[in-house]
C-alpha cells in the first residue's frame, strides 16, 4: 500500500475495516434529542465514531469515541442550481477530496467523487428505487465493484436512516475514508439539505 493509500492517527482503525455502518442514533421521540447527527459502528453495532454538527450547521466532523477526528466535511454555500457540493479534509485539514451530487435537491441518483489523489469514483444507485449503491471508477457496469452501500430504514413509523458500507480490498484506507465520508454526504443530500424525511 503506497503512502497516499494509508491513513494514519485516529482514522486508521476506523477506516481500515472493511463494512462499516453508518446510522441515525437511537433516540427518545418524548425528549430533545442533542446527540450526534450520525453514528459509524462496526458489523457488529459497536459504536467507533460520531459525525457532529459544527455551527452554524454546514460543518460536520467525524470523532471518534476516543476524542480524535477522523474527518471533517463541510458544504460548499455557494450557488451551484441545488446541487450540493462538499469538501472532506482530514484531522489535520489535509485535502481529501470533493462530493458533487448529480442532481438537484432533494433527491440524488449518483455522487461523484473527486479524491486529493488517485482516480475519481462514482457512488451510484443501481436503480431508481432500489436501496442499492454501488461503487465503481466510472459510469460502465462493466468496470468492477470497488464497495457496495445498502440503505434501509428502522425505528419508530421507520424513520431512521441505516446505510451499511461493504467496502473492497482493491481500495486502500485513504480511498476507505473518502467513500465513508461520501455516504455521510449521502445522508445530508436525501434528509437533511434536501428536507426530506421519507426513507427512500
Amino acid at each position: 500500500m503506497g503512502e497516499a493509500d494509508a491513513v494514519a492517527g485516529p482514522a486508521a482503525e476506523l477506516f481500515g475495516l472493511p463494512t462499516l455502518v453508518v446510522a441515525q442514533p437511537r433516540r427518545n421521540l418524548l425528549r430533545t434529542y442533542e446527540g450526534p447527527l450520525l453514528e459509524l459502528c462496526a458489523a457488529d453495532g459497536t459504536p467507533l465514531a460520531d459525525v457532529e454538527t459544527r455551527t452554524p450547521g454546514r460543518a460536520y466532523t467525524v470523532v471518534t469515541r476516543g476524542g480524535g477526528i477522523a474527518l471533517r466535511i463541510e458544504v460548499d454555500t455557494r450557488p451551484r442550481s441545488w446541487r450540493p457540493h462538499f469538501r472532506l479534509t482530514d484531522g489535520r485539514g489535509g485535502a481529501v477530496g470533493t462530493a458533487r451530487s448529480r442532481k438537484v435537491l432533494p433527491r440524488a441518483s449518483a455522487l461523484e467523487l473527486r479524491p486529493a489523489d488517485g482516480a475519481g469514483l462514482l457512488l451510484s444507485r443501481t436503480a431508481p428505487a432500489s436501496p442499492q449503491w454501488t461503487v465503481r471508477e466510472g459510469e460502465s457496469a462493466l468496470l468492477p465493484v470497488l464497495g457496495r452501500v445498502t440503505s434501509s430504514a428502522y425505528g419508530p413509523l421507520h424513520a431512521r436512516q441505516r446505510y451499511v458500507v461493504e467496502l473492497g480490498d482493491e481500495l486502500g484506507s485513504a480511498r476507505r475514508r473518502f467513500v465513508v465520508g461520501s455516504v455521510v454526504c449521502l445522508y445530508l443530500v436525501r434528509r437533511v439539505l434536501g428536507g426530506s424525511s421519507a426513507p427512500s
